[in-house]
């Protein structure tokens, strides 16, 4: 287990400085780290003035790395200030138990759209030069707010879109990128693939809403949440909407196994 700090150029870093073991798995987070240890939503009406813990560590070292001996390589992108107290605490404590995880910090202001194409452009270098499969690869993107002004709705837009254009580029992982469904308490817990299911997300997303309403009596996603949703189906477009949700979510807390092969489209994870 080891933690490096790096600052700026991630492909000058792995040139110059890294070599480590040889990895099987690679997970990128992208604005995941770890700011607050708890949780507020403002809908719906049952969950508001109640407290909930923060998933941020799941979203730095998700719950399917910490259940492997498989070695990998976790690589957290975020703004790291000298202020920040929390998130290193929250590291140390996972990376005590999982020494099999090495976790790269690698600070970088993701707003910046060469940002983003030099960073994946080091990425695919990495993942390439060690021949890690794309079942092995998750790039994960969490820049989400939860209450966004203009500017904030126009960044949670641009950077998963830029991500998967230059993940574009390497026609073997373009099904790689995730991103986080963001503060609604029904999916706050959960990722979905982006290239195949951003614009069906977009035209189920009141149909789903409706749905998780009726039957969720649990605020968070889980196996008995998903089958009182299952249960709640009444329609076809409803169906619809909640087979395409299953298909292409993951729940980063729960644990998973990675698969050679699952599926023509979401090939990377599934229950136990």
């Amino acid at each position: 287990m080891t933690i490096h700090e790096i600052s700026g150029n991630l492909g000058a870093w792995f040139s110059e400085n890294w070599i480590g073991p040889q990895y099987t798995r690679v997970y990128v987070s992208i604005g995941g780290k770890l700011n607050e240890r708890e949780q507020r939503f403002n809908y719906p009406d049952q969950a508001k003035n109640k407290l909930y813990y923060s998933n941020a560590a799941y979203q730095m070292i998700p719950a399917f790395l910490r259940n492997t001996n498989s070695k990998a390589l976790v690589i957290l992108v975020d703004r790291f200030y000298p202020t920040d107290d929390l998130y290193k605490p929250a590291l140390a404590t996972v990376l005590r138990s999982n020494p099999h995880i090495d976790v790269l910090l690698l600070d970088l202001d993701i707003g910046a759209s060469k940002n983003i194409k030099y960073l994946i452009q080091d990425i695919m270098g990495c993942v390439i030069k060690r021949d890690i499969k794309a079942n092995r690869l998750m790039i994960c993107n969490f820049i989400r707010f939860s209450h966004p002004n203009s500017t904030e709705i126009e960044l949670e837009e641009r950077v998963p879109n830029k991500i998967q254009r230059y993940l574009n580029r390497h026609p073997a992982y373009v099904n790689c990128f995730y991103q986080w469904y963001g503060y609604s308490i029904y999916t706050y817990n959960l990722v979905y693939q982006y290239r195949h299911y951003d614009v069906a997300r977009s035209m189920h997303c009141s149909i789903l809403l409706r749905l998780f309403e009726r039957t969720f009596k649990t605020f968070s996603i889980n196996s008995s949440c998903i089958q009182l949703a299952q249960m709640g189906v009444d329609n076809m477009p409803t169906q619809k909407a909640l087979v395409g949700f299953l298909r292409y979510s993951i729940d980063f807390t729960e644990n998973y196994a990675q698969t050679e092969s699952l599926g023509e489209n979401l090939g990377h994870y599934t229950y136990h």
